[in-house]
């Protein structure tokens, strides 16, 4: 995936699509981490900033979201297939792949995604600053530059999408009374074990990767070799311990809001 940039008029740009966000229902309450406070807002006016890759060109069109546009589409019709079925592995290989771009696009897409990026820029600028020992020498990103390393992070979302399709997958559903809670960084990992140079990348021993799908709905991939395929079920039935762990994963991760179908935050501040 490659991007021609664009700099002219203003844009909303969803980091967190409203078609995905919808399942969490019409209305969705807010928890604000911040403020620490709940509000009610709907999809459209949610985890949506101006211009956020790029202002709208003459036409009125921005390439990335354009291309985006045609994958959360596409994406849309195969989640409300695993709704409705509580199956991955039922999906024709193209539409899993589909899948698995959508939610390795949607983890670079967000703005905790774009920090976290420009982050490394920074680490990178300055070592390289120190090797070339300029005393007294800053240079720092510009919000330009840290929307065009992000750019470059997302045109790379096949890449993700590739290992990604390679991992185990389990359908996991929620019949407790804690809905699933999503958040404006959506795609949580975790891995519960320690490695000595980090334990977070896709090809970490024993990584998972969290995506909810609805209240009653997540989709979990994970390191095939520390959980074989074969000991996995294919549909995993979450108690309130794993539905707590899940919205736990949101409320660290997530840059500031989390989302929900009811008021109810159980335990965000805690």
């Amino acid at each position: 995936m490659k991007w021609v940039f664009v700099h002219d008029a203003q844009m909303r740009s969803h980091f967190v699509p409203q078609c995905y966000l919808q399942n969490f229902g019409g209305e969705i309450y807010c928890y604000d981490k911040q403020e620490k406070r709940v509000y009610k807002s709907n999809p459209r006016n949610i985890a949506v900033k101006e211009n956020f890759y790029g202002r709208q060109n003459e036409d009125k069109t921005n390439p990335v979201e354009s291309a985006m546009c045609s994958l959360e589409g596409n994406a849309s019709a195969v989640i409300k297939k695993i709704l409705g079925t509580l199956s991955y592995s039922r999906l024709p290989g193209e539409e899993k792949f589909g899948f698995c771009l959508f939610v390795a696009l949607q983890f670079l897409r967000t703005w905790e995604a774009r920090m976290r990026i420009a982050q490394i820029g920074q680490t990178i600028i300055d070592a390289h600053a120190e090797q070339l020992e300029a005393d007294g020498f800053q240079m720092r990103l510009t919000e330009e530059g840290e929307m065009h390393a992000q750019l470059c992070a997302m045109s790379d979302a096949d890449i993700f999408a590739s290992i990604m399709s390679k991992m185990g997958v389990v359908v996991g559903s929620n019949a407790t009374d804690i809905p699933l809670w999503t958040s404006d960084n959506p795609v949580s990992l975790f891995n519960r074990f320690d490695q000595p140079f980090g334990n977070m990348g896709l090809l970490s021993q024993g990584i998972q990767v969290h995506v909810p799908l609805s209240p009653s709905t997540e989709v979990v991939f994970f390191d095939p070799v520390t959980y074989p395929k074969e000991r996995i079920p294919e549909i995993f039935p979450m108690d309130k311990e794993h539905v707590i762990h899940r919205n736990h994963l949101q409320t660290r991760q997530s840059r500031r809001f989390m989302f929900s179908n009811t008021a109810e935050f159980f335990m965000a501040n805690e």
